[in-house]
């Protein structure tokens, strides 16, 4: 749940100061609006960061869940791996980190 909190959040937050530097131009803030919006840039970076947290929780590891599901439905071969592993979304997460 964390790991999705941080993703909403740094949509959220990142899109609106996204959207405020877009406006800055008509708006004439001053620097000290925009050493404030620099610091909120980081905190998206931190947030985006923090979303690689599901690959170390309990969703990746021994997932009770999944277990359940296999045993009840044991005619529809379904096969999970025993933890998760990087792939493209988790590629596209440490890039974002380093872009925002």
């Amino acid at each position: 749940r964390s790991a999705r909190a941080f993703s909403t959040m740094t949509l959220i937050i990142g899109g609106v100061v996204t959207f405020w530097a877009l406006l800055s131009w008509c708006l004439y803030p001053s620097k000290q609006t925009y050493k404030m919006g620099g610091m909120i840039y980081m905190i998206c970076s931190l947030f985006q960061g923090l979303s690689l947290l599901l690959l170390d929780s309990n969703a990746c590891h021994n997932n009770s869940l999944l277990t359940s599901l296999q045993e009840l439905t044991p005619e529809t071969n379904l096969t999970f791996q025993s933890s998760c592993s990087m792939a493209a979304g988790a590629k596209c997460t440490i890039a974002a980190t380093v872009l925002w």
